[in-house]
């Protein structure tokens, strides 16, 4: 029986099971957000060490990086990826995962014509247009007049860049399943963006400064 490419869609969309999207909302939340607390102690050890902010900051990114690549070699990344969801794909770690897995996957083409031409094949668009996107994002921010307006710049811009890439890894092609997927994943993007910046941002915005390991820190980045 032959389909057309927007039967086909429709199809395996009728035949996939159907994601729990409670449970996996919760559960990326909470490893990304374990995966965020991992980095912050490291930055912390590094700087009981004696390194100041800048040095730790490295420090921490470059230790994020070998451990990301180190799991993933060893098949446990991808494993958690699995459990886990979008909450795995939180920056550094998941850029590391993103480039160590094609170079695995594709080492039997060889070093050349496989592992390096393969690398970025995932993590390229990433570094052009997510660099570019947090580029713009972070100077319309630093414009904005009031606080609560700080948080429109990335969600606009990243609403612009992200949506259309995701679209097109999933469909391949531009046509109407194209804008279909696009169009969904403006609204669900947007609405989960919304809810972090605005509604766990303000939760964390006025909770931190109460707890008092959170002070001296908070004090320190408003200083530097």
């Amino acid at each position: 029986m032959d389909m057309s490419p927007q039967e086909y869609q429709a199809y395996i969309k009728q035949k996939s099971p159907r994601s729990p999207i409670v449970k996996d909302t919760a559960l990326a939340f909470l490893i990304g957000g374990a995966i965020c607390v991992l980095g912050q102690l490291i930055l912390d050890g590094y700087r009981s060490l004696g390194l100041d902010k800048t040095d730790a900051g490295t420090a921490t990114s470059v230790t994020l990086i070998f451990l990301a690549a180190l799991t993933t070699g060893l098949n446990l990344y991808n494993s958690l990826a699995r459990f886990a969801g979008a909450g795995t794909l939180v920056p550094i770690t998941g850029f590391a995962n993103s480039v160590v897995s094609p170079a695995i996957d594709f080492k039997a083409e060889g070093i050349i014509t496989g592992m390096a031409a393969k690398m970025f094949v995932i993590a390229g668009p990433v570094i052009v247009f997510g660099t570019l996107a947090t580029a713009v994002a972070a100077w319309l921010t630093m414009k904005m007049p009031r606080w609560y307006l700080a948080a429109l710049p990335p969600i606009l811009v990243n609403l612009l860049v992200l949506p259309p890439i995701w679209a097109w890894t999933y469909v391949g092609a531009v046509n109407g399943a194209f804008w279909a997927n696009w169009a969904w994943n403006c609204l669900t993007f947007a609405i989960g963006e919304a809810v972090v910046c605005y509604v766990l941002g303000t939760l964390l915005l006025n909770a931190l400064p109460r707890i008092p390991y959170f002070r001296p820190i908070l004090r320190a980045q408003v200083k530097g």
